[in-house]
């Protein structure tokens, strides 16, 4: 755990760019998180098998090589901690509604509302606090709409008798939740110190998990209780086998906390109990169309989302049918929240609440303070321009450019990384320190404008690519964008006429796999005078969780965010631009993120390409394969880690051990001699831009299929 200083959150659309003034920490949730981040390599695996699964099907399909380098990238990269927090409105994007700048706000979700002094936070995911509710309370608001959904699971009626197991931070706001839903409330947990809490805070009885039973059996006069909501954190399944024990026939069981899910099958048949598990802040969560992109459920339907539970917690706060302070233990300035975090890992029993403070004020009527100056610049001497190095900006710091852009970057003699640009700050500071790179920022437009910047290389989401490629041509800039170009016609119009209008800057699009060394080896089958008659790239990429954001009509969808890849391998294996487009779906139903493409090209030559883009596929199976044949010719690339072609009466093979080799590097270094005055080669603008026009066309089919 480190306190460090990064650039604040840029605003993004439909997002509210908060001061905070305090945050709360979650003390079982973030407890486990640096625990788990303490453990070695071999107990991260055991704690995470899912992960480990992860990583071994990427050995087995990219090679071992890729893998290391992707869970070393992925464990040097630091995380921002907390998911609760308030503060004062900032600044607000022009999509927001129904708030002014200024106003006092409670907000949460993970990787929004960090421990930070600063955060952006999407609209849906704030909640403005009501009057006579401290900003230091409102703070707890994500954990109060957990409770709140966990007493909305359970639905307790007036004068029903509820278990809850757990009195932890979240098991003491269900204490009162419960409790002014009219429920007669019992409170379990083996630290004696919170039974008594709970009691003070509206319980009528509590108990550690070994005396529960009995105590419920003497207060519900052996009728058992009517439900048992489970706030506790463990392992093991004694909390679930308790919940049984204690509920009466027909009772109901909520699941709040992560506890171990061994159902003691027979105690919860024989007693026909329902079993559910709350989610989270409530409806709405782990959906990227609602967090992210503000898309809220109808009121008449779905009556409390994530955002209204919020709402309703911070009323209940307001009407004092729910304290907090009694429940804060630690009150820490930022900079001593280290220290507060190391006293959480090793306090016995552990912390209830601890707030972090950021010297900004709590009161209803103070002022919102001055905004913070922006970025972190480091005093390194200006790198002189030279004719045999290209200075280097990067915008956009995050998995992809860390595990595979930059570390290639960072070996090339021909480019220094001299500033990084990253909408969150703390993947900045990370790309800072790993790669030596001395300044960095969250604007690109500062970085643009570096006069010890030569070129731009963009791997930021794929709505943004369009922008800022020409913000870079505009400031003189050389240009590597990660694919896609763009994801509209309007906007490769404006690109091209902008690359055009600057012959002299290099604009090269991450269209990698024809700098492959396996893909060239293909290829020089038919350059003798031969010609390639038939083509299929079959992809097997696999569906993604519904409102990923790779589905979204910003980003371009995935038939434009990665088929161009395959497109553009195409037109490149072949050498012309197809006179035939057409695409038809794959696979049943209306989920777009679990449907497939196929996309079929028909060359002036009478060549043909077949692309089936499936997602329906078993996990496991190579992710790409191609097949090229032609003049007597086969070849057989295989995940770009194998080649076969059969030809003339032989075969030949050649194959890479330990590592995939899609052409990164490759790709990298002709950008580099590009923008040091050398003609492009494997790849122009006008051919990236005409496989990006290609692109727009199947998806534009796609759209109307």
């Amino acid at each position: 755990m480190e306190v460090a200083q990064v650039p604040e959150p840029i605003l993004q659309r439909g997002q509210v760019l908060v001061h905070t003034e305090f945050s709360f920490v979650s003390p079982g949730t973030e407890r486990a998180i640096n625990e788990l981040a303490g453990q070695s390599m071999i107990g991260k695996a055991r704690a995470r098998p899912d992960l480990l699964r992860r990583v071994v099907e990427k050995a087995r399909r990219e090679g071992l090589e890729s893998a290391v380098r992707a869970v070393q990238s992925r464990l040097d990269v630091p995380s921002a901690t907390g998911y609760s927090a308030a503060g004062r409105v900032a600044a607000i994007d022009p999509a927001v509604r129904g708030l002014r700048v200024g106003e006092r706000v409670a907000c949460a979700g993970v990787g929004y509302a960090n421990h930070a002094e600063v955060n952006a936070v999407p609209q849906l995911l704030v909640a403005r606090i009501p009057d006579g509710v401290t900003t230091a309370d409102a703070s707890s608001v994500a954990l109060g709409a957990i409770a709140m959904q966990g007493v909305r699971t359970v639905a307790p009626q007036y004068a029903e008798i509820v278990v809850v197991i757990g009195l932890g931070m979240i098991g003491l706001l269900t204490v009162q939740l419960c409790r002014a839903a009219g429920a007669v409330v019992i409170g379990v947990d083996p630290i004696s110190g919170r039974g008594d809490l709970a009691t003070k805070l509206g319980a009528v009885g509590s108990s550690t998990p070994a005396d529960a039973a009995a105590l419920v059996d003497r207060i519900t006069e052996g009728r058992a209780c009517d439900a048992v909501l489970i706030a506790a954190s463990t392992k093991t399944s004694q909390p679930v086998e308790l919940a049984g024990t204690v509920a009466r026939r027909k009772g109901r069981v909520v699941v709040v906390g992560a506890v171990g899910m061994t159902i003691p099958r027979d105690l919860y048949y024989k007693k026909e109990l329902s079993l559910h598990l709350s989610t989270s802040y409530g409806p709405g969560r782990y959906d990227h169309a609602y967090e992210e992109e503000g898309v809220d459920y109808p009121y008449p339907y779905v009556r409390w989302t994530e955002t209204r539970n919020m709402e309703a917690y911070l009323l209940a706060l307001a009407r004092k049918e729910v304290v907090v302070e009694p429940l804060i233990e630690q009150h820490v300035p930022i900079e001593n929240a280290a220290g507060a975090y190391g006293r959480l890992l090793h306090s016995d029993p552990p912390s209830l609440g601890i707030v972090i403070e950021y010297g900004r004020g709590s009161g209803p009527g103070t002022e919102a303070q001055p905004r913070p100056e922006t970025g972190v610049k480091t005093s390194v001497s200006p790198i002189s321009k030279s004719a045999t190095c290209v200075r280097t900006g990067i915008i956009g710091a995050g998995a992809f450019a860390q595990s595979v852009l930059l570390p290639r970057l960072a070996s090339m003699d021909g480019v220094k990384m001299v500033a990084v640009a990253s909408g969150k700050g703390v993947s900045a500071l990370a790309a800072s320190r790993r790669f030596r790179i001395p300044h960095l920022s969250n604007s690109a437009e500062e970085l643009c404008d570096r006069e010890d910047v030569d070129a731009v290389v963009i791997a930021t989401r794929h709505e943004e690519h369009a922008r800022l490629v020409q913000l870079a041509l505009e400031r003189g800039k050389h240009v590597f964008v990660e694919k896609p170009l763009c994801v509209t016609e309007e906007e490769l119009s404006r690109i091209s006429a902008r690359a055009r209008s600057r012959p002299e800057l290099a604009c090269q699009v991450g269209f990698n796999r024809r700098f492959a060394p396996l893909a060239e080896a293909m290829k020089s089958q038919w350059g003798k005078g031969g010609s390639i008659s038939e083509i299929l790239y079959r992809v097997a990429a696999g569906s993604v969780p519904d409102g990923h954001w790779t589905l979204s009509a910003h980003e371009g969808g995935r038939l434009i965010g990665e088929v161009c890849h395959f497109i553009d391998f195409c037109l490149w294996l072949v050498g012309e631009t197809p006179t035939e487009v057409t695409t038809r779906s794959l696979g049943v139903g209306n989920n777009p993120g679990r449907r497939g493409f196929l996309v079929s090209l028909g060359f002036p030559s009478g060549a043909r390409a077949q692309i089936p883009y499936i997602v329906d596929n078993a996990r496991g199976i190579a992710k790409e394969a191609c097949e090229v044949h032609g003049s007597g010719v086969s070849g057989a690339l295989d995940d770009f880690k194998r080649l076969r072609v059969w030809g003339d009466g032989r075969t030949l093979t050649k194959r890479l051990w330990l590592r995939q080799d899609k052409g990164h590097r490759a790709e990298l270094e002709h950008f580099a001699r590009w923008c040091l005055g050398a003609k492009p080669t494997t790849i122009s603008f006008e051919e990236a831009a005409t496989s990006m026009s290609v692109t727009l066309r199947a998806n534009a089919q796609l759209a109307t299929s």
